[in-house]
């Protein structure tokens, strides 16, 4: 599993030539579905995580120029930037606060996210470590906050 963080500033490459095409700005998760839907390359051009070919650690590759497509003018309810999503407060329905997001993890292969990285605070990450928490079937995503369903606080875990 990977964190989705460690994408953005990732060149983005054509493996046909080798040409770059751009660089990762941002990702676009869809929380419905719970997967990874584009990777941001330009204000104007997006991938489709179907059309990447692979993940590595320096570069994402695509086959060609052809994997790429407009973004469309307005993403779609369901879709949020990751650089949104990071820095808000998770909440229970109940008002318990689990952290703060501060990455999502992803399995490289699917696509899907399965869980959010939450924080408490630099000196609590440092001395205990970061929080895990599965990837919610259901939540709220706020301006400034997520609302998950209670049983969500027994599955946080170091």
């Amino acid at each position: 599993m990977k964190k989705l963080r460690a994408l953005i500033g990732l060149p983005v490459l054509e493996t046909e030539s080798g040409q770059q095409l751009g660089e990762v700005q941002e990702v676009l998760i869809n929380v419905v579905d719970a997967v990874v839907s584009e990777v941001d390359i330009s204000s104007e051009q997006v991938i489709s995580f179907e059309k990447v070919q692979c993940i590595g650690p320096a570069a994402v590759m695509v086959s060609n120029r052809m994997s790429l497509a407009d973004r469309p003018d307005k993403p779609s309810n369901e879709c949020h930037c990751l650089t949104d999503l990071c820095g808000k407060a998770v909440l229970t329905e109940c008002g318990l606060q689990l952290g703060i997001i501060s990455d999502l993890v992803y399995n490289e292969c699917t696509g899907e996210v399965t869980a959010y990285e939450l924080s408490d605070g630099l000196i609590s990450d440092f001395i205990s470590g970061l929080k895990v928490m599965p990837f919610p079937q259901i939540q709220v995503v706020g301006k400034d906050r997520l609302i998950v369903p209670e049983c969500m606080a027994k599955l946080v875990h170091v």
